[in-house]
């Protein structure tokens, strides 16, 4: 069976659980790691040889699994942020590119040249990792609750060669505020999805990806901005800043909350023109 033919069959048995350009993306990324081709055009021009059985036996294995509605991130144990190529697996979320746009923000505004940041909530550490690849002069702390999270995010740093310096913490218990550690930025994706909207997300979310990463109570859904909030009070220096992502219909909700604790506050649009980021500064 040639590439072109396995491809084809590939690409229609995922057609039934995702659009057409999805599914076709997320076959392209299957072939070019199981083939070990550097991008889609090595994919396209090897699109008639013949592929060999075990390899064909090895592309059905993953297919399987795909067809589950596993992400293709966790079948193949990558993700991909900021050109950086990162190891993640179900202990972590998937990186988004709305995350990117938020590490894009702040790297384009913060014109420290050196800096102290805290990564709250830190997952695969693809902020932290991908603000220290360009800001070396800068010292990154990066938290997280779950130690699998953090074992994971190491191996990510060390494979790019950056010091972090990963802590395991608790954000609604923080043991931050008891420390004398003071940070210039603090950065953070956290929980902000109300448990209620679950039933309307998509399985390759809900089936796999960590829900302790994912949801905060349908009653209180400011929950983890508050503790970022009480986190910053305690250890963010005057004039300080802390970027954001959240909910889009908590957006103003979120803001409104900063300017109560006398923060000077701002949302920023998405790439599909949603509410998705706060800047925060703290009044000196």
């Amino acid at each position: 069976m040639t590439t072109r033919e396995l491809f084809n069959t590939t690409q229609q048995s995922l057609q039934s659980l995702y659009p057409e350009n999805e599914a076709k993306t997320i076959v392209e990324w299957l072939f070019c790691d199981v083939l070990k081709l550097k991008n889609r055009i090595a994919l396209y021009e090897n699109f008639d040889i013949i592929i060999p059985e075990q390899t064909q036996t090895k592309i059905q294995r993953k297919l399987k699994r795909l067809q589950q509605f596993e992400p293709i991130q966790y079948v193949l144990h990558k993700a991909w942020f900021m050109n950086l190529e990162l190891h993640v697996s179900s202990d972590v979320l998937i990186p988004r590119p709305e995350t990117e746009e938020l590490c894009h923000t702040l790297l384009n505004e913060v014109k420290l040249a050196n800096a102290n940041l805290l990564d709250l909530a830190t997952g695969s550490g693809c902020l932290a990792i991908a603000i220290k690849k360009t800001k070396p002069n800068w010292e990154v702390t990066a938290t997280d609750i779950s130690p699998s999270a953090l074992k994971l995010s190491n191996c990510n740093a060390s494979r790019h060669k950056v010091n972090i310096n990963f802590v395991l913490d608790d954000m609604l218990h923080s043991s931050l505020i008891h420390t004398k550690k003071q940070f210039d930025i603090i950065v953070s994706n956290p929980p902000y999805i109300p448990i209620s909207e679950k039933k309307i997300m998509r399985p390759n979310v809900t089936n796999y990806e960590p829900s302790i990463a994912l949801f905060v109570p349908d009653q209180d859904p400011l929950l983890f901005y508050r503790a970022i909030a009480q986190i910053a009070e305690e250890c963010l220096h005057p004039n300080g800043y802390i970027y954001m992502e959240v909910h889009e219909n908590y957006a103003n909700k979120t803001k409104a909350f900063f300017e109560s604790k006398n923060w000077n506050t701002k949302i920023y649009f998405d790439m599909n023109d949603k509410p998705r980021f706060i800047k925060a500064q703290k009044n000196g």
